[in-house]
C-alpha cells in the first residue's frame, strides 16, 4: 500500500491542544516561528470528527507525522474496490492524494464561486480533501436580494471577476480612443458606459468583502448548508477547521 511522501526539508511542527467540545486538535507553534495553521487543517477536521485521535500525552506534532497519520486514514478510508478495474483506479487516485498530501502545508489555490458554500473550481489538492471525506466549504457568498451585484457575478468565479476587471477598464480605455477617432454613435457609447458599469459593480463587491466573509454567506453557514459541523472553513488565502 502507498505511503504519504514526505518532504525532506526541515517541516514546522504543531502544539496539541485539548477541545472542549471533543478531543485534541493541533494549534500553530508560535514559539517556533510557526504562525500557518493550514498544515494541521486536515488533521483538525478528522479530529473534530474523531475519525484519527493523538495520545492525549503527546505535546507536539511534527508535520510529517501528521502527514503519516492523516495518509494512514486516507489508505484506509478507501478500502480495495471489489472490481479489479475500478479498484486500479481507486489505487491510482490514493497514490496521486499520497503525494499531492504534503502540499497542505503550503496551503491551497482555489478559485471560488460566491452563489454556494461549497462551490470551488477542481484542482488536484481538493481531490485529497474528497479522498478524506471532508468539504471545503466558505462564506463569500454574493447576497440575492443584492440584485445588481448578483445580476452582474452570475455564476462567475473569483479569477473570472479579477479578469473581467482588468478586461473591461482596458477595453473601455481601447474602445474610448476608437470612438474618438471613429465619432461612433450612441450604441457604441451604451456599450462602453455598460462594460464600465459592470467593471465597477465588480470592483466594489471585492472590495466591500475584503474580508472574503459576507452576512448572506455566514448565515448559510450558519444554518447548516455546509452539510456537516466540522468542514474545512477556506477564507483569506489560509484554512482553519470551521466548528
Amino acid at each position: 500500500m502507498p505511503r504519504a511522501m514526505l518532504p525532506s526539508h526541515r517541516v514546522p511542527r504543531a502544539a496539541v491542544q485539548p477541545a472542549h467540545w471533543s478531543a485534541n486538535v493541533l494549534a500553530c507553534d508560535a514559539a517556533r516561528g510557526t504562525t500557518d495553521a493550514r498544515p494541521a487543517t486536515a488533521g483538525n477536521a478528522l479530529l473534530l470528527q474523531k475519525k484519527i485521535t493523538i495520545h492525549h500525552d503527546l505535546a507536539y506534532m511534527d508535520f510529517s507525522q501528521l502527514i503519516h497519520l492523516v495518509g494512514d486514514y486516507l489508505v484506509n478510508f478507501n478500502p480495495p474496490h471489489p472490481n479489479p478495474e475500478m479498484q486500479a483506479n481507486q489505487q491510482q487516485q490514493i497514490a496521486d492524494s499520497l503525494a499531492v498530501l504534503p502540499k497542505l502545508g503550503r496551503g491551497l489555490d482555489v478559485n471560488l464561486r460566491f452563489q454556494k458554500v461549497s462551490d470551488f473550481e477542481y484542482t488536484d489538492e481538493l481531490s485529497v480533501l474528497d479522498m478524506l471525506g471532508i468539504n471545503l466549504v466558505h462564506g463569500w457568498l454574493c447576497d440575492p436580494q443584492d440584485t445588481r451585484t448578483a445580476s452582474v457575478i452570475k455564476d462567475m468565479s473569483y479569477n473570472q471577476l479579477i479578469c473581467m476587471g482588468a478586461a473591461e477598464e482596458d477595453e473601455a480605455q481601447k474602445q474610448a480612443k476608437k470612438e474618438e477617432q471613429a465619432k461612433k454613435g450612441e450604441q457604441a457609447k451604451a456599450d462602453k458606459a455598460e462594460r464600465l458599469r459592470k467593471a465597477m459593480v465588480v470592483e466594489e463587491f471585492l472590495q466591500d468583502t475584503a474580508s472574503q466573509l459576507t452576512y448572506f454567506g455566514l448565515e448559510k453557514l450558519h444554518n447548516g448548508e455546509a452539510g456537516c459541523a466540522c468542514d474545512a472553513l477556506q477564507r483569506c488565502v489560509m484554512l482553519c477547521s470551521g466548528v
